[in-house]
């Protein structure tokens, strides 16, 4: 059985319902239809701080955080995301943002397979074109991915 659950302990707001569909959409494609366990939590940079101090022993912010539990049967995993890191990533293109959020997500799915990165030019490009590859092959909504900070009307 597939499921998708979305925790929001962030700034930010988002159609959950409309969100969770379309990344049900991405898993789908990323595991090929096998099944699938998520958990995407959205939140604070303090918050990603702290775990990335924790488990990944640097100290800064990131983007994103993947933590596998993948078995052989079920593609299994929590996904930390900071939207207000990827808001700063996304800075000088404000009209891009949901697609910045869109291929973080893409990105921590795509560690779930085993997809890892060295941070050598060439595995980020590889791994950059995959995302944008599914994006587009799986006519996502990119409007579900469109977060506006919680004190915003």
């Amino acid at each position: 059985m597939n499921s998708i659950e979305i925790i929001n302990n962030s700034d930010w707001q988002v159609n959950l319902r409309i969100l969770k569909k379309e990344i049900s959409g991405l898993a789908r494609a990323v595991f090929r239809n096998k099944s699938f366990n998520i958990v995407l939590a959205l939140i604070s940079e303090a918050a990603i701080l702290k775990l990335n101090k924790q488990y990944v022993k640097k100290n800064s912010s990131t983007d994103i955080l993947t933590f596998d539990y993948c078995t052989k049967n079920v593609f299994a995993g929590d996904i930390a995301i900071c939207v207000d890191v990827i808001e700063k990533y996304a800075l000088y293109d404000m009209d891009s943002f949901p697609v910045y959020v869109a291929e973080t997500i893409l990105h921590g799915l795509l560690h779930l397979t085993g997809m890892t990165h060295d941070y050598k030019k060439e595995t980020l490009t590889k791994l950059s074109k995959k995302q944008k590859f599914l994006l587009k092959k799986n006519n996502i909504n990119i409007n579900a991915f469109n977060f506006k900070k919680k004190n915003e009307n």
